[in-house]
């Protein structure tokens, strides 16, 4: 059987068993509050996944703000950046940056 190399959107179309793990990633990313913030890597060869698993991550987040009720101004922003479409040194500095404002946008609280 022939599959496209499309990541899977949603957790119920898991055919891989990645499910579980991105629950579990949700629920361990959504108990940490570092005030210095945080880094996570997800590493694995082309087309092993690593998409689908964040697809699928961001949906168990969601799902989990929603039951909360957390206020709409309030929950994760998501957003995606693959530094590789870009070329340079700076480039992909700015364009990360650039991506990030048009994604965030008003959603930042003045402090």
């Amino acid at each position: 059987m022939l599959h496209s190399d499309q990541p899977v959107d949603h957790p119920d179309n898991d055919e891989l068993g990645y499910a579980p793990f991105a629950k579990h990633l949700a629920k361990s990313l959504r108990s940490m509050a570092p005030l210095e913030g945080f880094v996570i890597s997800l590493n694995g060869s082309w087309g092993s996944g690593k998409s689908t698993i964040l697809n699928f991550v961001s949906h168990y987040i969601a799902e989990a703000e929603e039951q909360d009720r957390i206020p709409e101004d309030e929950r994760a922003i998501w957003f995606r950046f693959s530094p590789w479409w870009f070329s340079g040194r700076e480039a992909p500095t700015l364009s990360f940056f650039d991506q990030m404002q048009e994604q965030v946008g008003s959603k930042i609280k003045d402090i």
